[in-house]
């Protein structure tokens, strides 16, 4: 490849993540809990702090993710922004990745484009991009490491790619396993090691790093338990039935049932094992999850999402694999167009671009409200006599990067001891999306929506109000 070449990549490269940099700042778009968090730890690995990864309500921290965040933490203040962008560059970047994975298996890059429509058209990962989560970059790795594995002469192509993105989640651990079994018996020695250390290594590198900086080697595991939704978010055959057949996304389910029948009737079984591994790998994933006694939430089945949007994209272009000329081509070429354009259609008539914009605009003003109120100078002179204290712990890590002053103590009013003084932080509006998401979330967590005693109104911004008290009582 010519240096020329190599140039007008990086060129293309630089002005797509600018492009994305301008998207994330005029939509508003805020980090999500758990990026928060990270963004949290990255910045005080940065500032020669030790990251409080068991610090109350916390995620569970990803070693990969906070590498991530590494990388946006020296932007400071538009650090968020800068996780966001990045985010966005990973989404667009799983396009090729995906092609290329779909020419490989089934002939046909189409498909693969195709199927990245449905995938971030769904706007499940698109909203998962414009909140900073991990999934976007887990899902870059899996897809390039199958599409590797599919493409590949010699075994152990894609263990890279698995080994990375199993610091970022553990499915990733079994689809590596899953990779190195059927492919152990062609390899040498040097693939063999390679294809078992891609399914051993994350896991020894995510325990050990939890040890090193909490001595908790199994902390990872503790805090996955912890988050737990009321009601276990309804069982694991209602999160699958939202997962896959929720909004748009059951007409895409549906359009890869068909196009896996499809591709395995043009390319066989063995040829299409890497997308395959992706389909199931997310089942298997989701029911060890549900089997553990942890939440299972929908996004925790993304991989079954990528192997499903791959065949739906089979379904819809997968002619372009046949010969150019043929009635079965031309009648599947006419279905495929014509599916994808009701599809479109369907997508706008269902209300999802509305649906994500008003996503982001949630996270965008309630960013946007305690920014302003924590600037206030009432709010300041409270947070000199005591901690500062919100509903539940959702509003935590945001109020942490809004202050950039780890001198504050910010905590949920569900912590004890509860604070005598302070300020303590409220949402009052009567948006119930608001108060269910930033007041009470349902997880089975400690909250207080209540004004504290002795505390008096600070200021009010937007949908949430500080209460602020100077003088606690004597003791």
């Amino acid at each position: 490849m010519s240096t020329g070449s190599n140039w007008a990549k990086l060129g293309a490269a630089a002005a797509a993540l600018g492009i994305c940099w301008l998207i994330a700042g005029i939509a508003g778009a805020q980090p999500g809990y758990d990026a928060s968090w990270h963004l949290i730890w990255a910045q005080d690995l940065i500032a020669g702090r030790l990251p409080k990864f068991d610090a109350w309500a916390a995620p569970t921290e990803h070693p990969l993710m906070l590498a991530l965040c590494l990388l946006c933490a020296p932007f400071g203040k538009h650090a968020p922004q800068a996780l966001i962008a990045l985010e966005l560059f990973g989404l667009l970047l799983i396009a090729p990745l995906l092609a290329r994975l779909t020419a490989a298996t089934m002939g046909s890059r189409a498909a693969g484009f195709a199927g990245w429509v449905l995938l971030a058209g769904a706007y499940g990962l698109l909203l998962a991009a414009l909140r900073g989560y991990l999934d976007v970059w887990f899902v870059l790795l899996t897809v390039w490491g199958a599409a590797r594995w599919a493409e590949g002469n010699r075994p152990a192509n894609g263990a890279a790619q698995f080994a990375l993105a199993g610091l970022l989640r553990p499915e990733a651990w079994l689809l590596a396993g899953a990779a190195a079994v059927i492919q152990w018996r062609s390899a040498d020695r040097r693939g063999a090691w390679l294809l078992a250390a891609a399914a051993v290594a994350p896991a020894l590198v995510w325990f050990g790093f939890d040890a090193a900086t909490t001595g908790n080697p199994l902390l990872s595991l503790s805090t996955a338990s912890t988050l737990t939704l009321e009601g276990d978010g309804g069982g694991p055959i209602k999160v699958f039935a939202v997962s896959m057949l929720g909004g748009i996304r059951g007409p895409a389910t549906l359009l890869g049932a068909c196009g896996l029948v499809l591709a395995i009737r043009n390319s066989g079984t063995k040829i299409l094992m890497p997308a395959i591994a992706l389909t199931a790998t997310g089942l298997l994933a989701a029911a060890a999850i549900s089997m553990a006694g942890l939440t299972l939430l929908p996004r925790y089945l993304m991989l079954t999402w990528v192997g499903a949007a791959s065949f739906g994209g089979f379904a819809l272009f997968g002619w372009t694999s046949l010969p150019a000329e043929g009635a079965g081509t031309s009648r599947w070429r006419t279905l495929g167009v014509g599916a994808a354009v009701l599809g479109a259609v369907g997508a706008v008539g269902l209300g999802a671009p509305a649906k994500l914009i008003n996503e982001v605009s949630i996270d965008s003003q309630i960013t946007s409200d305690l920014q302003t109120l924590l600037a206030q100078k009432s709010v300041g002179a409270g947070a000199a006599c005591g901690p500062i204290t919100v509903p539940s712990f959702r509003l935590v890590p945001d109020a942490i990067l809004a202050l950039d002053d780890r001198s504050i103590e910010v905590r949920a009013r569900g912590q004890q001891p509860k604070p005598t003084a302070g300020v303590a932080v409220l949402v009052t509006t009567r948006d119930e999306t608001l108060l269910g998401r930033y007041s009470h979330p349902g997880i089975k967590l400690p909250i207080d929506e209540k004004v504290p005693t002795g505390f008096e109104h600070g200021f009010t911004a937007g949908s949430l109000t500080a209460f602020v008290r100077c003088n606690p009582p004597s003791q």
